[in-house]
């Protein structure tokens, strides 16, 4: 008689983990986990800044996880090898308050601009004018998580010049 191991969340947990520290990029679970034990790994995925799909239907669903690539801003490609898992453990890059202040802006792609008529192109358009009025507005926000849309290169470079 062959008896089969129980899944655990703790054998799971220990697969991911091994996955984690080993250079594989994706680690795909066998198509017999349970509904309930896939949740398991997405949830555990979450934990660990893993994305993390379920594909195919029926009996030949499984679960796929791939360590995320980082996207380099500064040198416009895909980093190998800079995905590190979130370490539950530490809470010193959270900010010790009971509230966080999280800002989302989209500051206006230049390439927005281009067709447009003179009549316009108002302070609230113009760069020049724009971006010093925008960095002196999240300076006095001062929040926990800034997103902002439609960034091009030249604006981030700006942006990693303030002093805040």
């Amino acid at each position: 008689i062959f008896v089969m191991e129980a899944i655990t969340e703790e054998s799971l947990r220990s697969q991911i983990q091994q996955f984690i520290n080993s250079e594989e990029k994706k680690l795909r679970f066998p198509p017999d986990l349970s509904k309930n034990e896939r949740a398991i790994v997405h949830n555990i995925a979450v934990e660990y800044g893993l994305q993390h799909l379920s594909k195919g239907k029926g009996t030949n669903r499984f679960i796929e996880l791939t360590k995320p690539q980082i996207y380099d801003l500064v040198q416009g490609t895909y980093s190998e090898n800079t995905w590190r898992p979130v370490n539950l453990e530490s809470k010193t890059n959270f900010p010790n308050s009971d509230s966080l202040t999280f800002v989302t802006y989209n500051v206006l792609f230049d390439g927005m601009t281009i067709g447009m008529t003179e009549y316009c192109l108002t302070d609230i358009i113009e760069t020049p004018l724009r971006r010093p009025k925008l960095f002196a507005l999240l300076d006095e926000i001062d929040a926990d998580f800034v997103a902002l849309e439609e960034v091009t290169r030249d604006f981030f470079d700006e942006l990693l010049q303030q002093a805040w």
